[in-house]
């Protein structure tokens, strides 16, 4: 058989299943099928989750209201139905993590009716395969913090948002959209963006409307803006009741060098831009190289969204990341990481225009496999590491194993010296044990270390003050590489190594000193 023939019947029934009415819905199984995967991998709470943990263990529903300890913030019905939830069903992993994998599957079908909005039928596919195969949409399904909810709720508030405009404005819809955007703010704190950059986008659509008569317009832009208002006063109260405390303690310091620095006045300067773009498309977005080429489909994208008649979808699109980027810009909210997961679905839409049209502009001129391949370079990491969490999960920081290998083997008259970025996993799961935590004295202790990064040689000083107590534990999670290395180092110098035991990004060691 000719080559070229060959090529063809096989591209026409790839095309086939790819058109295919249920194609779409194998996508979404899919995408379900490693969220649980990943869910009931079960691994060990790492510190982020281990301290917010601790904080639905240790306070009552009133106290979540309040700020949080260990360095934490979430939004106050996350934490109030997690903490029921744990009431009801206990506090293991799985009723943790819970919400998070209900919100990312959730999200993959609802992500579903948008893109039927947003895309045409090539597109469709694309975008889907993009939500349910990149890895930090998988992963933050079976985290047990809030990030998988934004997600959610940012698709939820697109949907009202077409739907209202799609409704003409109806007064039904915009009281639902009223009292979705309030409630919405209570479970994603970065459910202001969309909404502001929605009601914006309907705001001005309305505007400029012709299908109006102008007084029925004018009732209807009050109408909306009235809504807004309530939606300004319901994040507001949560704001100065919970998140402001928060905010200005902790939040910031954490996350500088996420601005965006303005006025750009240096060549410096404007390399920041594109280099937080840059770390943007490897994380969240899931692209780890062929930046060039993502970059290329976003920018095609926005083209011909900008080219539709109705713009609708291109202020959607693009008004809650301009008004993400200005509050960036004014050092309100860093462009970083987890904190922008939230607007990573409407980059899938963008890029799946730009990829198919890209592809129908080469399969026009008898060209598509430079289209695929081109498909094949930007689709490759995401679906190479989607293979990979199916055969082994996302390992983080497994110190459940490692602090059960300590229970089960010390004995009566040992010590313990927990490294203290292992602290919070510590107390999390060794709640219920009997264990005395006592920093000084001579009697057998838990003691739990300090952090001293900024003088290593504090570490060492409290090491020669355990000397003459016999055998000690040392269990490590959330360790530098160099200090977990200093630790190991001195210690096998003043001490004889019994035993040890490690796991992914935790151990145990028994020292004889």
């Amino acid at each position: 058989m000719d080559i070229k023939k060959y090529y063809k019947i096989i591209y026409s029934r790839l095309k086939k299943i790819y058109l295919f009415n249920f194609f779409p819905l194998f996508i979404i199984l899919l995408g379900f099928i490693i969220r649980l995967r990943q869910y009931l991998a079960n691994r060990s709470l790492w510190i982020d989750e281990a301290s917010l943990a601790l904080n639905i263990l240790e306070k009552d529903y009133v106290g979540l209201l309040q700020k949080l300890d260990y360095v934490q913030a979430a939004p106050p019905l996350f934490l109030l139905i997690t903490k029921f939830l744990t009431e009801l069903f206990g506090n293991s992993e799985y009723v943790l993590r819970l919400l998070p994998f209900i919100s990312g599957v959730l999200s993959l079908f609802l992500f579903y009716k948008i893109a039927n909005e947003f895309l045409n039928k090539g597109e469709i596919p694309i975008a889907l395969a993009l939500l349910s195969f990149t890895y930090y949409n998988i992963y933050y399904s079976a985290e047990f913090k809030q990030y998988s909810l934004e997600l959610l709720f940012a698709i939820i508030i697109l949907l009202f948002g077409i739907k209202l405009y799609k409704s003409n404005y109806s007064n039904y819809n915009i009281l639902l959209s009223t009292i979705m955007g309030s409630i919405a703010v209570w479970f994603s704190h970065t459910s202001v963006f969309i909404l502001a950059g929605v009601g914006l986008a309907l705001l001005l659509k309305l505007y400029i409307s012709d299908n109006l008569s102008k007084g029925l317009k004018i009732k209807k832009i009050i109408y909306l803006i009235l809504g807004y208002l309530i939606w300004i006063v319901s994040f507001a109260f949560q704001y100065f009741l919970i998140i402001r405390e928060a905010a200005e303690n902790q939040f910031y310091n954490f996350w500088q060098g996420y601005f965006f620095p303005f006025p750009p006045l240096s060549i410096y300067d404007i390399k920041e831009y594109f280099a937080l773009l840059a770390k943007f498309i490897i994380n969240p977005l899931g692209f780890n190289y062929a930046l060039g080429v993502v970059a290329f489909f976003i920018l095609i994208g926005e083209y011909f969204l900008w080219k539709e008649k109705d713009k609708i979808y291109f202020y959607l699109s693009n008004l809650p990341v301009m008004i993400l980027i200005i509050f960036s810009i004014l050092n309100i909210y860093p462009f970083a990481a987890r904190l922008v997961l939230f607007i990573t679905p409407i980059f899938y839409l963008i890029i799946s225009i730009g990829i198919y049209n890209i592809f129908t502009f080469f399969a026009k001129q008898n060209k598509e496999l430079i289209a695929i391949l081109l498909i094949f370079i930007t689709l490759l990491y995401p679906v190479a590491k989607v293979t990979k969490i199916l055969i082994s999960p996302i390992s983080k920081e497994e110190i459940r194993p490692v602090i059960n290998y300590y229970l089960d083997n010390k004995k009566n008259d040992d010590s313990l010296y927990v490294y203290y970025g292992a602290e919070r996993a510590f107390k999390y799961y060794t709640q219920g044990e009997n264990i005395l935590y006592i920093s000084s004295g001579g009697n057998k202790h838990t003691i739990l270390g300090g952090g001293h990064r900024e003088n290593p040689n504090l570490y060492l000083q409290k090491l020669d003050d355990l000397k003459g107590n016999g055998q000690i534990w040392f269990i490590f999670s959330h360790a530098q590489k160099c200090e977990k290395e200093l630790f190991l180092i001195y210690l096998n110098k003043i001490g004889n190594r019994i035993d040890s035991f490690e796991r992914t990004g935790a151990s145990v060691y028994l020292y004889d000193l």
